[in-house]
């Protein structure tokens, strides 16, 4: 009866396991058009969208408009400085530098900070239905180590790569996202993150050709869609077809010490559909839009000093 009871948890717990990753791929997938036709293998160009989520509840995941979800500064409170608490200093830094344009003033320490911002990120990529890649972005991505085979350069670090941010800042008085994807591409450079990256190649070859169901909604001739039974067939035929990058930010922002319900929180989804023979890694380029709706609403990009 024992051994009835313990296998029953187990399956339970792989359910439920397999029910959050399911959940978890579709807040990724979330507003997507599905194409009439697919273009040729390997002609996908890159397709780019940033969206807030409400955290899920039982009624499942809602899409956000960003003028309601974004962070706001306090009322009253635009001069307070703010402290940046993330796990990476190669996030924090991009994210000071992205309040620092918007006027944002940035505490000297996090003792005499008036404001916190903290938070966690995760990247995530998967060429379904194989089994998807997560990586948590935290101290690890500092020393380029984060990736199998990364070799970071010891004489730079963190701190001193913040001084090597010029070729960002030809980006300036470009779009904000422009910006910030140059700040994440310098700070690689100058960590040695770059050459990690770059090595971070998919050498599984069967997983770079598209999967087709039995009954599946795409025509391997044409590629045309067909008719399909249902909508979750349909996600899951097309979602055979691409190769999916997400990055997954959860941010708190408010007071030192404030209660759960004086702390605004945030979820934002930063994804791009490819073609799943693509190799490159787009990980500052997902960075880039997720800090960017991250400090959207905390101030507007200030004019450059002459």
């Amino acid at each position: 009866m024992k051994s009835n009871a313990k296998i029953l948890t187990v399956a339970f717990v792989l359910l439920l396991s397999a029910a959050n990753v399911k959940a978890q791929v579709i807040d990724y997938l979330q507003k997507i058009d599905y194409p009439e036709e697919l273009p040729p293998l390997g002609a996908m160009p890159p397709e780019r969208a940033t969206y807030f989520l409400k955290m899920p509840s039982a009624f499942g995941v809602e899409v956000l408009p960003s003028t309601e979800a974004a962070l706001k500064m306090p009322e009253g409170k635009t001069d307070q400085a703010v402290w940046v608490e993330f796990k990476s200093a190669v996030l924090t830094t991009a994210i000071n530098e992205q309040l620092k344009v918007r006027g944002v003033r940035i505490a000297a320490s996090k003792e005499s900070a008036e404001l916190l911002l903290r938070g966690e990120v995760s990247y995530f990529s998967q060429n379904h239905p194989y089994p998807a890649k997560r990586l948590v972005l935290d101290e690890r991505l500092d020393s380029a180590a984060l990736l199998e085979g990364g070799s970071p350069d010891g004489s730079r670090t963190v701190a001193r790569s913040a001084w090597d941010l010029a070729p960002a800042y030809k980006f300036r008085n470009a779009d904000p996202l422009t910006f910030g994807v140059g700040v994440f591409a310098a700070l690689f450079d100058a960590t040695g993150l770059s050459s990690a990256l770059a090595k971070a190649r998919n050498d599984d070859e069967k997983m770079k050709n598209e999967s087709y169901l039995m009954v599946d909604c795409f025509d391997k001739t044409t590629r045309k869609a067909s008719s399909c039974p249902s909508e979750a067939q349909r996600l899951d035929s097309y979602r055979r077809k691409i190769r999916l990058q997400a990055v997954d930010m959860k941010a708190y922002f408010g007071a030192p010490g404030a209660s759960s319900a004086d702390t605004q929180r945030v979820r934002i989804i930063s994804r791009q559909l490819d073609s799943r023979s693509a190799a490159e890694v787009s990980l500052a380029q997902l960075l880039g839009a997720n800090v960017n709706a991250l400090v959207q609403g905390l101030g507007d990009i200030q004019p450059l000093k002459e």
